[in-house]
């Protein structure tokens, strides 16, 4: 990336989720997948369903990964 001609250099992006009274670092759906591990296929098919995708908009994804997750587990 460049912005008038001067190289920029844009680091990825990691969120930190806690969860069960620890943090993790996140920064792939694979990752996501192992924090909520315990309503993982449920998750994929809400993904899938829902056209998520934490490569198009990481921060979107996320957010609405974890609201489902509070759905089903409360």
């Amino acid at each position: 990336n460049s912005v008038s001609g001067i190289p920029v250099y844009i680091p990825d992006l990691h969120f930190i989720i806690q969860h069960n009274n620890t943090y993790f670092k996140v920064k792939n759906q694979k990752e996501i997948h192992h924090v909520f591990s315990d309503q993982k296929q449920e998750l994929k098919s809400y993904e899938k369903e829902n056209n998520l995708s934490f490569k198009k908009d990481k921060t979107a994804t996320l957010i609405k990964i974890a609201e489902q997750y509070e759905l089903l587990t409360n």
